[in-house]
């Protein structure tokens, strides 16, 4: 009687408070783990679509970092070649275009598709899109051999660009590392400078690019100093080169 006199006049009793209060937190409990509950169980029947869906995602983002990469490499590639249109518009030079045929490391040499057939003959230049790559050495009718700079045979006259440039003889020491002995023991150096082709040579232009000087050792014993260089040429990423005659 008492709830229905309150429900006709808008309102709640006390007994219905009392009672929504002893049932509402138990109830909120129950549903609750209901519904997780029925979360699990809907996730057990969909474990295998899951599976698959996750699965296709994860070859989506693979794909996608494989295609980057391949724009990139693209990209380097592309910009090495804008790079090496400069070489074949040196003055007084003819840029002779090759393929690198073979690499030996262990060696410090690679194989070129071009020889004496084509006008190639040992000591001239090789370069890639980045800067000097090697000196042919040794000269085949269709294809030559030509020493990388990190060939501790190899000797070119080298500069750092700076004003005035200080001269040395770069020579390499394998493992792609490259040195620079510079002829004044107090020339003026630091990291981070470039190194470039000195052009003492009528075979070796000026000012081609070889490396940056990554650390500066001296011997005050033997009153020298010298630069330890990271050369730009890639030996990995050099498929086209040209030879300059």
């Amino acid at each position: 009687m008492a709830q229905t006199k309150a429900r006709n006049n808008g309102a709640t009793d006390f007994t219905s408070r009392i009672i929504e209060r002893a049932v509402g937190a138990p109830a909120g409990l129950v549903t609750r783990s209901f519904e997780a509950s029925s979360d699990f169980f809907t996730g057990m029947l969909h474990a295998g679509a899951y599976k698959r869906r996750i699965a296709a995602l994860e070859a989506q983002i693979s794909a996608t970092a494989d295609y980057a990469a391949h724009v990139e490499s693209l990209e380097n590639r592309l910009d090495d070649m804008r790079k090496m249109d400069g070489f074949r518009k040196l003055p007084g030079k003819t840029a002779i275009p090759a393929e690198v045929l073979g690499i030996f490391a262990y060696d410090n040499r690679i194989t070129i598709s071009v020889g004496s057939n084509d006008g190639v003959t040992p000591g001239l230049p090789v370069v890639s899109g980045r800067g000097l790559l090697a000196i042919v050495q040794t000269v085949d009718a269709d294809r030559s051999q030509a020493l990388l700079l990190s060939s501790p045979v190899t000797h070119i006259g080298a500069i750092a660009q700076r004003n005035p440039p200080p001269a040395g003889l770069l020579h390499g020491e394998g493992g792609g590392v490259l040195v620079v002995e510079f002829t004044d023991p107090d020339a003026i150096i630091q990291n981070g400078d470039e190194i470039v082709t000195a052009g003492f040579s009528e075979r070796l232009p000026r000012d081609i690019p070889i490396g940056r000087i990554i650390k500066v050792e001296d011997n005050p014993d033997f009153g020298t100093r010298r630069g330890i260089v990271f050369p730009w040429a890639s030996l990995g990423a050099a498929s086209e080169v040209y030879v300059l005659k």
